[in-house]
């Protein structure tokens, strides 16, 4: 029985994002948190030092109670062997690759090798450190929190150390490496490149996603794309991704300023991308599926993320079951990290993930201090959830605070915004209170039990990481969550989940008809979603949202 924490770190070898920590207890996962809810800087790249301290406090212990950390990135500590045959490789960076060497054997002298884990100087014990390759630990959060005893595994990222897409097979024997595609091929640059290309801003793929529904197939845009990955070709694709996409290869320059990103090359643009990575992905997923028997299916990485592509997967019939984490950016590896090292020490860490709220929360006596000392007016209630219900009933976007925090770039209902999806002019006034572009989607949240009445081909999606047509005779019901296909990325709400949520929307159904609510993040511009009462209370105080329900209290504007 072990305690393990997990690190997720930037990298030596380039600039990573979302570092964070968590805490593996006896084989169970009892916290989790990125650092950018802390520090309030987006994808954070800083050494996670306040979510190391929050992931023990929450475990109740102190470092000298930890029995390894595990790191999900292998490039602080490259193996010396790997170094050799590199320099027999490559002559010309002999020099080079020497004085790595020589920097690597004096980091293993010294204990701690990355410097991004210098904080952990301030304990008074160091523990034992254990290096995963990156994928691994993607795999891991994939595969252990899954439930499934055995199953076909892909990761797939912009780049790993050395790869970018990667098929494993896990079982009771852990997680074995079948085949794997180098970083020059990777996928999850191709899409970056066609974002960087349309400028929707850096690490924003998503706006890519929900832009492509605005597009159509072009052959000759499909076929200049096929120069970077071409999906026809080779058992899984074949391609090339070490450089941007430019004019020449598009016959297009760059999105300007003065350019609606919905005109049409730009939409056709994102929708053949969406298209390439989708066979892509359908064909690296059935080769898995094929080659280890396995009809469960397990996704991670950062291009898991991708919930039409991953939709195309389990509905093309050749896996029975699909799970993708919710944190499956590099957000996730801290928790894939602490997993693969407790599994190592002899825990069993194989569980069914159904919740996502791994992260800090507050009590009321914390929360009304807060309140108390922002000068803020407020209102006790004592049904939090139908105080909510009756204001996304008469028209208000509120914000709703509830329990612990949502691990993943998602709000999941503890850290929402939410408002009523049957008014048409919500779309609208969201985008606007988000200071987001007003074509780019909205989600629903809805109940559980009603899932086969408003998604074809329904199943349990409690992440909202897979997306589903929405039945016609719905779409005028819920407008404010229908995309332009026709398609919803919704959450799907079990009360045994997630009860205060659950009644939220039950109690909204009984002032409405309906089911279901829209149910956005709960930050606003380029800040991360919100983490303590404070930042709550300023996001609500800067905003134009209408209303706060945080705890058992209530703010209105």
């Amino acid at each position: 029985m072990a305690n393990v924490l997990g690190i997720c770190v930037a990298s030596e070898v380039q600039e990573r994002h979302d570092t964070g920590a968590a805490l593996v207890k006896d084989g169970k996962l009892i916290a989790a948190v990125e650092e950018e809810r802390f520090t309030r800087k987006k994808h954070e790249t800083a050494p996670p030092v306040l979510s190391v301290k929050y992931c023990l406090a929450a475990g109740g212990l102190t470092m000298d109670d930890i029995d390894g950390i595990a790191i999900m990135w292998r490039d602080v500590q490259a193996p010396y062997a790997d170094v050799l045959n590199a320099v027999l490789r490559y002559n010309k960076a002999k020099n080079v690759l020497l004085r790595k060497l020589g920097t690597d054997l004096k980091k293993l002298a010294g204990g701690y090798r990355d410097p991004q884990l210098d904080f952990l100087r301030e304990y008074s014990r160091s523990p034992p450190v254990t290096y995963y390759e990156h994928h691994l630990t993607h795999a891991a959060t994939a595969f252990y929190p899954s439930g499934f005893k055995d199953a076909a595994i892909v990761t797939v990222d912009g780049t790993g150390e050395w790869n970018s897409t990667v098929a494993w097979k896990g079982g009771a024997d852990g997680i074995t490496k079948l085949k794997e595609k180098p970083n020059s091929q990777s996928l999850g640059f191709f899409y970056s490149a066609v974002t960087k290309h349309i400028r929707m801003g850096s690490q924003a793929e998503g706006k890519t996603m929900g832009l492509a529904p605005y597009g159509k197939h072009d052959p000759d845009i499909y076929s200049r794309l096929t120069n970077f990955i071409n999906p026809n070709k080779g058992e899984w694709y074949e391609g090339a991704t070490t450089r941007d996409i430019n004019q020449a290869d598009l016959g297009f320059p760059q999105r300007l300023d003065s350019e609606k990103a919905t005109s049409e090359k730009y939409a056709n643009l994102a929708y053949n991308a969406q298209e390439i990575l989708e066979e892509a992905l359908l064909k690296v997923s059935k080769w898995t599926v094929d080659e280890t028997g396995c009809k469960n299916i397990c996704l991670s990485g950062g291009v898991a993320l991708n919930c039409t592509t991953n939709s195309r997967i389990i509905n093309a019939g050749f896996a029975d079951d699909i799970f993708i984490f919710p944190a499956a950016n590099d957000g996730g590896t801290a928790i894939g990290a602490a997993l693969q090292l407790a599994e190592e020490l002899g825990d069993k860490t194989a569980f069914r993930m159904e919740s996502p709220y791994w992260g800090p929360e507050f009590t009321d006596e914390q929360i009304e201090e807060a309140l108390k000392e922002s000068g803020a007016t407020f209102e006790e209630t004592g049904d939090p959830s139908g105080s909510a219900a009756d204001l996304i009933a008469k028209g208000k976007i509120i914000c709703w605070f509830q329990g612990r925090m949502e691990i993943g770039p998602r709000a999941l209902g503890n850290r929402s915004i939410l408002a009523d999806p049957t008014r048409t002019d919500v779309w609208e006034r969201v985008n606007e209170v988000k200071l987001r572009e007003q074509w780019r989607p909205l989600a629903p949240s809805m109940l559980y039990e009603a899932k086969d009445e408003y998604l074809e081909n329904a199943r349990d999606s409690p992440f909202m990481i897979l997306a589903f047509q929405v039945p016609k005779n719905k779409h005028k019901e819920i407008p404010a969550v229908v995309h332009v296909d026709g398609s919803t990325r919704p959450q799907t709400v079990k009360k045994t989940t997630n009860e205060k949520y659950w009644n939220l929307i039950k109690k909204l159904e009984q002032n409405n008809g309906t089911p279901v609510t829209m149910n956005t993040s709960f930050n606003v511009g380029p800040e991360p979603i919100v983490c303590t009462p404070k930042d709550a209370i300023r996001t609500f105080r800067n905003s134009k949202l209408d209303a706060l329900v945080i705890g058992s209290y209530v703010l209105q504007k």
